[in-house]
C-alpha cells in the first residue's frame, strides 16, 4: 500500500499504484474497488499518492513527491492553485518523498 486514508464512518480508502479501494471497516472487507484514481478522485494525481490525511473532515491532503494537493471531499476536487510544494506549506516538513500521514486527535 502507499497509502490510507480514513474518512470517518467505517471508510477507509487504501491506495497503490494509480488504484484505490474502498475498506469498510466494520464489515471487514473491501467495498469498492479496485478502481482508477483518476476515476473516483478528480484532480488528485492518476498516477498514485505517497501519502493522504484526513484533516478535518472537509479537507483531505494529498502527498506526492514534492508536492501537496489539498481536495475538498464535499465538492470531490482539488482546490485552487494546487499543487504546492511541502516545504512551503508545511513549514517543518521534510520537502518530499513523505511515506505517512495522521492527525492525532
Amino acid at each position: 500500500m502507499d497509502a490510507a486514508l480514513n474518512v470517518g464512518k467505517n471508510k477507509v480508502y487504501f491506495f497503490k499504484g494509480d488504484e484505490y479501494v474502498q475498506y469498510n471497516m466494520k464489515s471487514n472487507k473491501v467495498v469498492s474497488g479496485p478502481k482508477k484514481i483518476k476515476a473516483g478522485w478528480s484532480g488528485v494525481w492518476p498516477t498514485g499518492v505517497d501519502a493522504a490525511l484526513n484533516w478535518d473532515g472537509k479537507y483531505i491532503y494529498f502527498f506526492k513527491g514534492e508536492e501537496y494537493l489539498r481536495y475538498n471531499f464535499s465538492s470531490d476536487k482539488v482546490g485552487k492553485g494546487y499543487p504546492k510544494k511541502i516545504s512551503e506549506g508545511w513549514k517543518g516538513l521534510p520537502g518530499s518523498n513523505l511515506d505517512a500521514a495522521f492527525k492525532r486527535n
